[in-house]
């Protein structure tokens, strides 16, 4: 097993901090992180969890730094079907945000559920509507790079695509042995389509989402949360977004599209690999 010393030494680097910062920003002397990383003292368990905090390490991460400094794992595993009063939670979530779309995603835009808003209004600007899968989730920035999703109706591409790009790099320095992360960022970095551009001067405190089809036009933006302090590991990865009309047309669309939802049609599960099932009028798992 690798030393305590040199998991912490790696983070620190990874992030970029000298010692005497990271002593600053974890309350500790730089002497007692110097003994530390060369292994001249050992870490008690909320030294560890102090120093995993200050470095914004994943929380699996965290599991295995504190295995290095001899201490049993903080951070359950639990299979995502099990994880029923979170999963009911961010159920209740995306109900409640209707009329206006919401999904649940991961850090790397892979989705697991969504009001039937969301599933009915993203599906109606994807160029080839697809099939819900069964097998996995549905990642939602594929989506939005593929000509047959929802890039051939997307007005303002390159803005999207460079918001985007930004955002998945500053996740992967927050985590970066992502592989879907690492993909998403190479095609996105990669893609024909995406210009350099600099920030427009908006009316509007936000950047938007906006799409054309058949004469009618969309505005969007969204909201990113997430558990403030989850101790599982697959809780903590999970987001909920949720999308608010940025123009008056784009509300009554959805307005009109809510109206058209029996109430018992409110929510969407994924499944997953883990088991999660497809279900529709509530929160159920299998």
């Amino acid at each position: 097993m690798v030393h305590f010393g040199e998991l912490l030494r790696d983070w620190r680097t990874r992030r970029g901090y000298a010692q005497l910062k990271l002593a600053h920003v974890a309350d500790f002397s730089q002497r007692h992180i110097s003994f530390l990383e060369s292994g001249r003292s050992q870490p008690s368990r909320s030294t560890v969890i102090r120093l995993s905090e200050a470095l914004n390490i994943p929380m699996a991460e965290r599991n295995a730094l504190l295995q290095s400094a001899g201490f049993a794992p903080l951070y359950s595993r639990a299979p995502i079907e099990q994880l029923t009063a979170g999963l009911d939670l961010f159920a209740e979530l995306l109900q409640g945000h209707r009329p206006f779309p919401a999904i649940i995603i991961d850090r790397a835009w892979n989705m697991y559920a969504g009001n039937l808003n969301a599933i009915l209004f993203f599906q109606s600007l994807m160029a080839e509507p697809t099939d819900l899968p069964a097998g996995k989730p549905m990642n939602v920035l594929e989506l939005c790079l593929s000509n047959k999703g929802f890039r051939p109706y997307m007005e303002n591409w390159p803005q999207f695509a460079n918001n985007i790009l930004a955002y998945l790099k500053r996740e992967y320095e927050t985590d970066p042995g992502n592989p879907t992360l690492a993909v998403l960022i190479n095609e996105f970095a990669h893609d024909a389509g995406r210009v350099e551009t600099e920030p427009g001067v908006t009316d509007l405190p936000f950047n938007t989402l906006n799409f054309e089809r058949d004469g009618h036009r969309y505005s969007l933006f969204s909201l990113l949360s997430q558990v403030a302090s989850p101790t599982d590991i697959h809780l903590g990865e999970l987001r909920l977004e949720t999308f608010l009309p940025a123009d008056e047309a784009t509300r009554a669309a959805l307005l009109a599209l809510d109206a058209d939802i029996a109430a018992d049609q409110s929510v969407v599960w994924l499944q997953n690999e883990g088991g999660l099932n497809l279900a529709e009028g509530g929160s159920e798992v299998a």
